[in-house]
């Protein structure tokens, strides 16, 4: 059995971690996530492997913030802490 990465989720600032909670909420809106924590918890992942312009992502037009939280649901390898597929979003900072 492989062991799981850490997520030092000790390094997301308190504004960071309500503007995930926002994106998180808008993407179980959009039917893109089906679970808010689970949503906030990948976008957290996802910015602190690629920083990411997270007021930009939730200000994003649908057709945007659609192709980025779907990609960042996609391409997080949630067992090793890394992105998968190269995905690069388009509101990385």
């Amino acid at each position: 059995m492989s062991q799981q990465a850490m997520v030092p989720w000790h390094l997301t600032s308190e504004k960071d971690r309500e503007l995930a909670a926002a994106i998180a909420e808008r993407s179980v809106s959009t039917e893109i996530h089906l679970d808010g924590k689970s949503a906030a918890m990948d976008v957290e992942a996802f910015h602190m492997l690629v920083p990411l312009d997270l007021q930009k992502l939730l200000d994003f037009e649908d057709v945007h913030f659609i192709h980025d939280v779907a990609g960042i649901r996609d391409c997080l390898d949630r067992d090793n802490f890394r992105v998968e597929h190269n995905f690069l979003p388009r509101c990385h900072a």
